[in-house]
């Protein structure tokens, strides 16, 4: 090779000090980056930390307050009203659906028969096209057999228990009133015009606990869904996945009164929704909600609604937007 051919060579003598020291930096930085950094499979020990923290809800270095979605108190073309009631440590859900038809879940407890009365006598209900006690426990049954004779229940739906309530069927038949015991899947109520229904998702089968017979239903208005829990937990929850229900929803109602024994990680995400509510005593021996229950759903910015310090929670849709506003003496949004 003739020496005009040759590739030059750089003459180190005479390359600058300082873009030495820069190369051998850079070069150096990039080595520790490639060796060290362990690519990104690498997890440090505190990585893995930081990681659980965020599958239950905790975002490292984010408050608790921030990023969550205000609604408003009020829609004037809503079609449907959901209230929650302040009934202590039961459950009283009245759905106002159209065409003036009202649906009840759960009756409150004994002790709460009169208010239960007086909420309804306060907004008017005549009629119940059904009253759904989600499980018959005497917290859900309360103002059930004074509604009866009252004349205004037209049907009752029950879950499938192997200990009935004995009190609730006689009522029903001394009444004349039919019972259903819903199947998974069944439609309890649909309107067609308002692309509304309510079904029940959970599946028939035998539990341990009691409080797991509890029939959990989804009620969608147009693109709008609430998941009501009832007194449901963990195994409820995990027998919804395995039959393939689609519980993601806007509104969860929180089942068995915000207890530990339900709510779990996996099936909050599932649900994804955008505001909580969950119908507690101000008893606090009660030990509910569980303070490990509140920090999964506001770590998850979810709004949430207790009727402890909320009071009574109405919710409106209009088939596409929400409004919540408080209802009685309590009145506050609360965190």
């Amino acid at each position: 090779m003739e020496a005009k051919d040759r590739p030059k060579r750089i003459d180190m003598t005479k390359v600058s000090p300082k873009v030495l020291l820069f190369s051998t930096i850079l070069f150096v930085v990039i080595f520790l980056l490639i060796v060290l950094g362990g690519g990104k499979d690498g997890y440090t020990e505190k990585g893995i930390s930081e990681t659980k923290k965020m599958q239950w809800g905790q975002v490292p270095g984010q408050t608790q307050t921030s990023s969550v979605p205000s609604l408003p108190e009020n829609l004037v073309d809503a079609v449907a009203e959901i209230y929650f009631f302040d009934v202590g440590q039961s459950d009283s859900v009245l759905c106002r659906l159209p065409e003036g038809t009202d649906i009840l879940i759960d009756a409150g407890s004994w002790s709460e028969t009169e208010r239960v009365k007086n909420d309804l006598k306060a907004l008017g209900v005549k009629n119940l096209k059904c009253l759904i006690i989600s499980n018959p426990l005497s917290e859900e049954t309360g103002a059930a057999a004074d509604l009866f004779k009252a004349g205004i229940v037209e049907a009752v739906c029950l879950p499938e228990t192997q200990a009935r309530s004995e009190e609730i069927t006689a009522a029903t038949a001394a009444n004349g009133i039919p019972v259903d015991y819903p199947e998974q899947n069944e439609v309890l109520y649909e309107n067609r015009d308002c692309d509304l229904t309510l079904s029940v998702l959970s599946p028939k089968q035998s539990w341990k606990d009691s409080q797991n017979y509890s029939l959990v239903m989804k009620l969608e208005v147009g693109e709008t869904s609430f998941l009501l829990m009832g007194t449901a937990g963990e195994p409820m929850e995990q027998a919804l996945s395995d039959t393939r229900q689609n519980v993601a929803a806007d509104v969860l109602k929180v089942g068995n009164h915000g207890a530990s024994t339900g709510t779990t990680v996996d099936f909050l995400e599932q649900v994804n929704p955008s505001c909580c509510v969950i119908s507690v005593s101000e008893d606090p021996l009660k030990k509910t909600p569980s303070e490990e229950i509140i920090n999964r759903i506001t770590g998850r910015n979810i709004q949430l609604y207790r009727t402890d310090r909320d009071g009574s929670v109405r919710i409106q849709t209009n088939g596409s937007q929400l409004a919540v506003s408080m209802m009685g003496e309590k009145g506050g949004k609360t965190r």
